[in-house]
């Protein structure tokens, strides 16, 4: 049974870091060993086949190896997440040395407004 587990916590180890290339592929290598129908789960789940005196240690050794397998995808998902945003970073170059967009400095006093109205009325009526 300790072979199995050592077989299968080397098996997921190398399924993290060889296989998984995105977040989604690592999710599923996750739920593949460690979710609810996984390869670890289905182990604890049998351990009312093994004998009594043997279920402590047992039971101690695939948590364990449960553990290390957590520590390695956590690693491994923090290794993915910084790469994607490395990528986006590189994507999403700004040139801080071009200038920026003007803002407009005001507008014109309203009575002055009111007087431009005026004299352009005044000047489709035909005065000059």
């Amino acid at each position: 049974m300790e072979e199995k587990i050592e077989a299968l916590k080397a098996q997921a180890a190398e399924a993290v870091r060889n296989a998984a290339s995105t977040l989604s592929e690592l999710d599923d290598i996750r739920v593949q060993f460690l979710g609810k129908k996984g390869e670890f789960t289905s182990i604890l789940r049998g351990m009312g086949a093994v004998a009594k005196e043997d279920r402590p240690k047992i039971g101690k050794i695939v948590n364990e190896a449960k553990a290390q397998v957590e520590a390695l995808i956590a690693e491994k998902n923090e290794e993915l997440k910084a790469r994607a945003l490395e990528e986006r970073l590189a994507q999403e170059k700004i040139d801080v040395t071009l200038p920026g967009r003007r803002q407009p400095l005001g507008h014109l006093h309203p009575l002055t407004l009111t007087l431009e109205r005026i004299k352009d009325i005044f000047f489709r009526m035909g005065f000059s």
